[in-house]
């Protein structure tokens, strides 16, 4: 009798574990299936960001253009979101900001892809937004010949014309000499210029060198091509003449990005222990006719400025190099 009980018992039992079991097996299936979804998704927001850091990068090579880097910036998006045919898109959406944040080199493109889920359906979650987002600014570097100086203490914009010197003193010890970091020499002796790169600001030096003999011989080089021709034009950077007039600068310092407000004529005590760049937005192209060349002074005279920060750069003796870089 006893035994007949146990039977049952154990009989039972078995029937229990065997739907523990199919229970269990059902609900790890159920999350395997959200795996594959999850993963899917994961994969998506990749392909999704790839293509608004690719939007973003397209249209700000546009700028300041802003229609055109608008229609840039969606054709580019579409390109890269209807390659992958892997997966059921149901739509998509490309959102393109200019100016953003007051910016008109910066563009904003946010992208948005709504896609069919696999296994999730089977718990009624049909489909999944995957949204990203990219910030890109227009840079460009200018390269032809831009004397590798710039213009800190002559207001360009009180005369016209306004003659004036540079690799003088403008302060004591400082020549306003932009820093080799900053400069290279362009092309082939004996017509070489220099190509000044200004993507992150210019760094400044007192005019101590490594190697002067480098910038002499360019500059000996430019004036002999120059100084027999109707057209003597060259390129100077120069502070904004708002900045000039007002006798004052911001310098950012290079290792720990602080910044300080001086005297323009101060600025060579606080060169002296570590390096310092003035930032691209304190700057303008001067476009000037070069009158005379001696060894530390040279003359020029102002004929025009131009904004760096727009694709209204003239294109004499020189090009203009623009490329974009993400920012967030």
């Amino acid at each position: 009798m006893k035994r007949s009980i146990l039977k049952r018992f154990f009989k039972g039992e078995d029937g229990s574990v065997t739907i523990l079991v199919a229970l269990s097996m059902t609900v790890l299936m159920g999350f395997a299936a959200l795996s594959v979804d999850i993963g899917m998704l994961y994969n998506q927001k990749r392909e999704v960001q790839n293509a608004a850091d690719a939007a973003a990068l397209a249209g700000a090579m546009s700028l300041p253009n802003a229609t055109l880097a608008k229609s840039v910036a969606k054709s580019a998006a579409a390109k890269n979101l209807l390659q992958d045919t892997s997966l059921d898109t149901i739509s998509y959406s490309v959102v393109p900001v200019t100016p953003f944040d007051g910016n008109k080199t910066e563009i904003e493109v946010t992208v948005t892809r709504k896609v069919k889920t696999i296994f999730a359906q089977v718990l009624g979650i049909a489909d999944s937004e995957v949204s990203a987002r990219a910030v890109a600014k227009q840079r460009s570097t200018w390269a032809g010949q831009s004397l590798p100086f710039i213009n800190v203490n002559n207001n360009y914009s009180e005369d016209d014309p306004i003659t004036f010197t540079i690799w003088d003193k403008d302060s004591e010890g400082f020549y306003a000499s932009i820093d080799q970091s900053d400069w290279s020499g362009l092309g082939d002796s004996p017509n070489r210029s220099f190509e000044v790169t200004y993507l992150d600001g210019v760094n400044i030096n007192n005019g101590v060198e490594a190697n002067p003999e480098a910038k002499k011989k360019i500059l000996e080089e430019i004036w002999d091509n120059i100084q027999d021709s109707d057209d003597k034009t060259v390129y100077i950077l120069s502070l904004k003449a708002s900045i000039i007039k007002s006798k004052h600068v911001t310098l950012h310092n290079i290792i720990t990005g602080e910044t300080e407000n001086i005297a323009i004529e101060d600025i060579n005590t606080y060169i002296q222990s570590t390096k310092w760049y003035i930032d691209e937005d304190d700057l303008v192209l001067l476009e000037v006719n070069l009158d005379k060349y001696k060894f530390k002074e040279i003359t020029l005279t102002y004929k025009d400025h131009h904004d760096i920060n727009t694709s209204t750069l003239p294109d004499v003796h020189g090009v203009m190099i623009y490329a974009s870089s993400l920012i967030d």
